[in-house]
């Protein structure tokens, strides 16, 4: 990602191309056309609002996606449907190149999509990192739809799951019912 803002404030306090090309990782050709568009625009000065993503639309704006003719995406509404049971971003990328594909609009590939959900993901942060030593517990993630079997006999319900074990699938059979 380019750091436009970077770029510019080192500018303007005097430092050369090289130095910044170096502090900020972009090629020295990167820096030299970020000067140029911005000398040519009238920018002397950055106030706060002149953001990253303000000033790329602002130098750019050919390379927007938008202005390309992507279809712009409602990651509020993607997040909030992988919420949901049995929902895959590679599901929702479908409903989207659909949606794109009617609006005459051109939509992400798959991997641009998961890439951009995951920097707007970024915010949400839901992880839970446990500490333990490797080996010590297993845990079952029971997220989706697992296969429920009754057993006649008992008359109580089995849950199902699958694990992958020495080069083979086993089934195991889980007595639970508080979690069905």
């Amino acid at each position: 990602m380019i750091r436009y803002r970077k770029i510019l404030e080192m500018h303007f306090n005097g430092i050369s191309q090289r130095t910044i090309s170096t502090s900020v990782g972009n090629s020295r050709n990167t820096v030299s056309s970020i000067i140029k568009k911005a000398e040519s625009l009238g920018l002397v000065d950055l106030s706060d609002t002149h953001t990253d993503q303000w000033l790329g639309g602002f130098l750019f704006p050919e390379k927007q996606a938008v202005e390309k003719g992507y279809f712009p995406p409602d990651w509020e509404d993607v997040h909030k449907e992988l919420q949901k049971k049995n929902v895959t971003l590679k599901l929702l990328h479908l409903e989207y190149t659909d949606r794109a594909r009617n609006g005459g609009k051109i939509p992400y590939a798959y991997r641009t999509f998961a890439e951009k959900y995951g920097q707007y993901a970024k915010k949400y942060k839901a992880t839970m990192p446990i500490r333990r030593k490797p080996g010590e517990i297993m845990e079952v993630d029971w997220a989706g739809s697992t296969l429920v079997i009754t057993d006649r006999a008992a008359g109580e319900n089995l849950r199902c799951i699958s694990l992958w074990r020495h080069c083979r699938i086993v089934n195991i059979a889980m007595w639970k019912r508080s979690l069905i």
